[in-house]
């Protein structure tokens, strides 16, 4: 796009080169044929007095007046082209703005997405190690609750110090263990709520730039 709008200001540029020069070249034919036609009829006025002079100047009077009219044009013409350069110019700044904020947010879309794929990996990870210590803690409390119920307890004898029981506090560190994966999880969903939610803005953002270029693009044709 920018070299196409390139082409287009160098196809300009020489066209306005163009009409200046055919213009300069249009204004010295002039001069010269007026310059010529002025002589003509002054050799002829002194030669015999008649209307033919009174033509001669009156052909003279017209052709600087279509002088004036054609240096006219060509100024306005040259003014309308300036203008119009300035227009493809300012454009054309718009454009790259417009194009390295595009390039910005892409960039910022391909990181998060990036940073995506990686909590969704750990999420998976967390997830199949939640299970995992999920099903031991049912397995241990399985175990338990059967030897619980196949071992008849001890007597208690005075001053005995009881053992605390391992399977108990086996169960007390898995239980904390899950409420820690839980708690994670937890966090990781909002985490992915959230990112989710800037990704939809970007986008948002992206189509409303696209739109504008598509503007642009429009105008400048």
């Amino acid at each position: 796009m920018q070299e196409e709008s390139q082409m287009q200001d160098d196809r300009i540029l020489s066209q306005l080169q163009i009409a200046l020069q055919i213009s300069e070249q249009q204004k010295n034919d002039y001069m010269m044929q007026i310059c010529q036609l002025q002589q003509e009829a002054i050799v002829r006025a002194k030669q015999s007095k008649n209307e033919q002079y009174l033509f001669e100047l009156q052909k003279s009077a017209n052709l600087q007046n279509d002088l004036i009219l054609t240096r006219d044009s060509c100024d306005q013409l040259r003014k309308q082209l300036e203008e119009q350069l300035i227009q493809n110019a300012l454009l054309q700044d718009s454009f790259d703005q417009q194009h390295q904020k595009l390039s910005c947010a892409n960039e910022q879309i391909l990181t998060m997405q990036q940073q995506l794929e990686q909590q969704l990996i750990s999420y998976k990870q967390l997830t199949e190690a939640n299970k995992f210590l999920h099903e031991r803690s049912i397995e241990n409390q399985l175990r338990n609750q059967k030897q619980e119920e196949e071992e008849p307890e001890p007597e208690k004898q005075e001053n005995q110090i009881v053992e605390p029981e391992k399977p108990r506090m086996l169960r007390k560190q898995l239980k904390q263990a899950l409420n820690q994966c839980d708690l994670l999880t937890q966090q990781l969903e909002k985490q992915w709520m959230d990112n989710y939610a800037l990704k939809n803005a970007h986008q948002l953002q992206i189509s409303k730039l696209h739109t504008e270029i598509e503007k642009l693009q429009k105008h400048d044709h």
